[in-house]
């Protein structure tokens, strides 16, 4: 088996049909399978690098990120932002300020839950990023609830994506903070 034909290998396993998550383990089996080192190495690093990358939104202050991966202003490896040629940090990025709105944000929706959950209202309303990947895949209630969307008032809410104005504008409004200022 050739090199080419160890890529394409590897890439079919990558995205199979039930586009289930490969392990570290699994690809280095893979890697180890293809019987190149080279490859081996790249496969399990390249894997490695990706499940030790974290997700999610960290405060913009150069400070902090350092504190958090002291490479972070140069290379990150794993916080969720990338360095510019230029030394610009992109990511997922917030100040202080608007991690104070989306703290108010997140309590104005619990405050919500409790409110419907003293009501009385227990009804399923799952989200779903695609029909393939909704909360309801991992519920551990799912036997419970028989939630089936499309069937009588069951309706599936899908997540859209947004942009980054959209998103803080967004929250200004359910705050009750009007206009989004820019920065």
């Amino acid at each position: 088996m050739n090199i080419l034909d160890q890529l394409a290998e590897y890439s079919r396993l990558r995205v199979a049909e039930d586009k289930k998550k490969i392990s570290l383990e699994e690809m280095k089996n893979i890697a180890i399978q293809t019987k190149n080192e080279k490859l081996c190495d790249f496969a399990f690093e390249k894997a490695l690098k990706k499940e030790l990358r974290r997700s999610g939104m960290v405060l913009e202050d150069p400070a902090v990120l350092q504190a958090m991966e002291h490479s972070a202003l140069e290379s990150p490896c794993y916080l969720p932002i990338a360095v510019k040629r230029d030394g610009a940090v992109t990511g997922s990025l917030a100040s202080a300020e608007q991690l104070g709105k989306l703290s108010k944000y997140v309590d104005h929706i619990l405050h919500e839950i409790t409110q419907e959950v003293f009501a009385g209202n227990i009804d399923a309303d799952p989200y779903a990023r695609t029909p393939q990947q909704s909360a309801c895949t991992y519920c551990e209630f799912a036997s419970a609830c028989h939630f089936e969307n499309g069937c009588g008032s069951d309706r599936m809410e899908y997540i859209k994506a947004t942009k980054n104005d959209e998103f803080w504008q967004y929250i200004d409004e359910v705050n009750g903070e009007g206009a989004h200022e820019n920065g």
